[in-house]
């Protein structure tokens, strides 16, 4: 089984701040450490998105 599943997303601008990304990532989480067993996640955001760096 593998043990990494790259997982990328976008959340448009339109829809910043309504909690959208926290929950996914709260959910990918979820999955991934729960039914697929993943050891190790990795995320990245660019320098420029704070919010996205708030949400990791």
């Amino acid at each position: 089984m593998a043990h990494r599943f790259p997982t990328p997303f976008h959340i448009g601008e339109q829809f910043g701040g309504r909690g959208y990304a926290t929950r996914v990532v709260a959910l990918l989480l979820e999955v991934a450490c729960g039914a697929l067993q993943l050891w190790r996640l990795e995320a990245t955001a660019r320098p420029q998105n704070l919010a996205g760096f708030a949400v990791l």
